[in-house]
């Protein structure tokens, strides 16, 4: 199976609000995580399907301004807007279905 992928961004900083409209939207619950590479993060994964959502700040937290380049300090740099990014990746199916529900969300915009 084929998997596709969309990005969203959120408009303001409050990813809790973002996360609590997207959860009760998709009747789903997101897991919070840390970590290096990602910085702090939140992923839910559907258990039998292999989709996902993961909301995370558009910031490298490895990114030192001492060193490397500017452009490296976010993941997305087109998109440097917007601190917080969504990836929606799965069937072309649920990801088209849950496209249609995430339009419907004031603070999330389609960027990709």
């Amino acid at each position: 199976m084929s998997l596709d992928l969309k990005k969203y961004a959120i408009r303001t900083d409050s990813s809790a609000a973002s996360i609590k409209a997207l959860e009760i939207l998709i009747d789903c619950k997101f897991s919070a995580h840390d970590s290096c590479y990602w910085g702090e993060y939140w992923i839910f994964r559907h258990s039998i399907e292999n989709h996902s959502i993961r909301v995370y700040h558009n910031f490298d937290p490895m990114w030192d301004s001492n060193n490397d380049d500017p452009d490296e300090e976010y993941f997305e740099f087109e998109y440097k807007e917007y601190s917080m990014l969504i990836d929606v990746c799965g069937s072309s199916d649920w990801v088209k279905q849950l496209s249609s529900k995430i339009k419907t969300i004031q603070n999330i915009v389609f960027v990709k």
